[in-house]
């Protein structure tokens, strides 16, 4: 898996509180605001993750869960003593549980676990 940086985000207003603009570095029109009914959700979507085909050999020293996309977007809500505050969030969209495979010195890689070959089991007692 290739952390990918598609350059979208969310960013705040300098000059207003409650102002936000989806951001697309690759896209001919670079910044939008967010609109009032797009807050709460739209269709903002960030990938983070790809898949890369790349053959190695090494050992399997963890697992985790990964966000491949999600969807970016803006909300309010109140906090206990009453003030209303605005924040970003995302809503994960697209889930993978990979194994981290350690392949050299301080080196390691994200695999999805259906990619894995094992290759040669260790036995018990064996060094």
């Amino acid at each position: 898996m290739k952390r990918i940086k598609d350059g979208k985000y969310i960013r705040h207003s300098e000059q207003y509180s409650d102002v936000y603009y989806y951001v697309d570095e690759n896209a001919e029109e670079k910044e939008r605001k967010v609109e009032p009914e797009e807050w709460g959700g739209s269709d903002f979507v960030k990938t983070y993750y790809e898949a890369v085909e790349k053959r190695f050999v090494g050992v399997v020293i963890g697992m985790k869960l990964i966000t491949l996309k999600a969807e970016l977007f803006c909300d309010s809500a109140c906090r206990p003593d009453g003030v209303e505050v605005d924040f970003v969030n995302r809503n994960d969209i697209e889930q993978k549980k990979v194994a981290i495979v350690a392949y050299g010195c301080n080196k390691t890689r994200l695999v999805p676990l259906e990619q894995l070959k094992i290759i040669r089991k260790v036995e018990e007692g064996e060094t």
